[in-house]
């Protein structure tokens, strides 16, 4: 009788377990909801508000009453969630990143003008992530199919680890992009991601009349009946998720998790307007219901005392689907809630809207408070002052008693000090910016006919060029010819040459292409040059310009930006 060797049956066994393993891999929706307060659902206990279908989901799960942002505005908050990092350790601590020289002059500025200053400097932020952990990069590492429905600040989703996305008009005007994706997973018999950041109930509070007709006659004033409504249209879409999951039997095998990014309390008196509360350390600013469901796998249960912080959501998803967090990331398993109970303190980092970026270095520029909540303690600590919180008793936070309790301030004060040197900045001052001169490697000045003036921001650098010296060239592009450069090199050196892939360049034969990049971000878009490579003699070396004439259709060539040196390499340059 044959007998089968022992690998044979060792590998098949393997192979088994590995099917069996990416068949039991959870599908992931994450759910976060925008500007809203954490008392208003009906599963919060809100006399008026109605979440049935959040409801029902959170019935089925595990919920933490006592969640924590650990920012009280969105693009910090956002970019906690996905790299598992609090705002100080990376440069995204406010929504607008705003040049020194701008500062000033950007506080007088009309909206339509601020806009488009934020705008045009929005990459300064995002460039900090770059060494950044990414919950959705080990996801699609791991095999899963992502996708981004809704709010996202941090440049083109598709170089954050998404595949799809569609914009902020999710659950205003459709759902369809999210039933296309998750049929698409279906069919490349992969598990799924679903980022559905949805732009609710965020303003404009425009939900459909329906639903205002609900909370006219029943709310204080039309900005609290309007804010409302849009809850409720929210909550519709949430359920319209669940019930296509449902019908395509994907419900049982699907991990839930929620949150709000920040909170919101209406104005009375303005609709759209809101008081004491987003951007501020206050509870209704910072706290917001977190819950985690998956049938069958999360015992139903509500929390109502345990801490628990958006912090802890990058982990709890990658665990949840069998992938180690990566070591930067700190926070918990929400699945485990007697290890959040240990914990025993959340951490808040509250900075301005609008931040200096080029001071982005210093761990306290910008800083408007820092909070630690420890049990039922809460401290908020300020440039100029302290206030201490009893939150069982003033759960608004209303009440400050840090004179009658000094030590319990001094005891939550060092708490602060741990926190923020177990977590340090994981970005270096380079990486947003630099000085345009030959030979730095973070900044450039790129010129030529078509970009005078415009500065292109180098976001990242191949390691092996780190230190390098280089010299933009005068390149042109499809529409103007530029003029190249002509260098005279003191040795035989290797060199090398970062191109655009576009336009009507063609190199001689000498260049090798690398498979080194740079990523660069321009006036409005961020774009990638290709670096090719040389032995050049010492002595003179042309770099030629762009022709000023366009390829074929689909085709293109190249247009030249950097020339790259060797730092020991002396370099006399002259236009061409």
């Amino acid at each position: 009788m044959y007998k089968v060797p022992t690998f044979l049956i060792t590998l098949l066994c393997c192979a088994v377990s590995l099917l069996a393993h990416a068949q039991d891999r959870p599908n992931v929706v994450f759910i976060l909801s925008d500007d809203h307060c954490w008392m208003d659902y009906s599963f919060m206990g809100h006399p008026h508000v109605k979440t049935p279908q959040l409801d029902r989901l959170a019935s089925e799960g595990l919920v933490y009453e006592r969640g924590y942002d650990t920012a009280s505005m969105c693009r910090p908050s956002l970019a906690s969630i996905v790299t598992g990092l609090y705002p100080h350790q990376t440069a995204v601590r406010g929504n607008h990143s705003i040049p020194a020289k701008y500062i000033e002059a950007f506080k007088t500025m009309d909206k339509k003008e601020g806009r488009a200053l934020t705008r045009k400097h929005s990459h300064l932020m995002t460039a900090s992530l770059k060494n950044a952990p990414s919950m959705v990069k080990q996801l699609k590492a791991n095999g899963y199919a992502t996708f981004k429905a809704g709010k996202w600040w941090e440049g083109n989703p598709l170089d954050h680890g998404f595949e799809g996305t569609y914009s902020n008009q999710i659950g205003r005007k459709t759902m369809k992009p999210i039933y296309d994706f998750v049929n698409k997973a279906q069919k490349d018999k992969k598990p799924f991601f679903i980022w559905y950041g949805v732009f609710q109930p965020h303003t404009p509070h425009n939900a459909p009349d329906r639903l205002y007709r609900k909370y006219k006659n029943i709310a204080p004033n039309e900005s609290t009946a309007r804010y409302w409504a849009n809850i409720a249209w929210l909550d519709e879409t949430c359920g319209q998720i669940v019930n296509f999951l449902k019908e395509k039997k994907l419900y049982d095998n699907t991990l839930f998790v929620y949150a709000s990014d920040n909170g919101w309390l209406p104005d009375p008196k303005q609709v759209g307007g809101y008081i004491r509360s987003k951007k501020e350390a206050v509870e209704i600013g910072v706290r917001t219901p977190i819950f985690i469901t998956h049938k069958n796998k999360i015992v139903p249960h509500r929390d109502k005392e345990t801490l628990a912080s958006t912090i802890d959501i990058a982990p709890t998803i990658l665990k949840a689907c069998g992938i180690e967090p990566d070591k930067m990331m700190s926070g918990l398993d929400l699945r485990k809630p007697d290890l959040l109970a240990k914990r025993g303190s959340i951490f808040v980092d509250n900075y301005d809207r609008d931040i200096n970026i080029n001071e982005a270095h210093n761990l306290h520029s910008d800083i408007l408070a820092r909070v630690v909540v420890n049990g039922w303690y809460k401290l908020i600590v300020r440039p100029n002052k302290n206030e201490l919180y009893d939150l069982k008793n003033d759960p608004d936070d209303r009440k400050n008693i840090s004179a009658q309790h000094p030590e319990k301030v001094k005891e939550l004060s060092a708490l602060i000090d741990k926190w923020l040197q177990a977590t340090p900045m994981i970005f270096d001052r380079s990486q947003l910016f630099a000085v345009d001169s030959p030979g730095n490697a973070s900044a450039f000045e790129i010129g030529g006919p078509r970009c005078a003036g415009v500065k292109w921001k180098l976001t990242s650098i191949p390691e092996s060029l780190k230190g390098f010296k280089t010299y933009p060239i005068e390149r042109g592009d499809k529409l103007k010819p530029g003029k190249g450069m002509t260098v005279t090199l003191s040795a035989p050196t290797e060199v090398y040459l970062a191109v655009m892939d576009r336009g009507d360049l063609k190199l001689d034969e000498s260049w090798e292409k690398t498979n080194m990049k740079l990523d660069w971000m321009g006036d409005h878009v961020p774009f990638t040059d290709f670096i090719y490579k040389k032995k050049a003699p010492a002595g003179t070396l042309k770099i030629p310009g762009h022709s000023g004439k366009s390829g074929k259709k689909k085709i293109t060539y190249g247009i030249p930006h950097l020339l790259i040196v060797p730092s020991s390499t002396q370099v006399t340059s002259k236009k061409k």
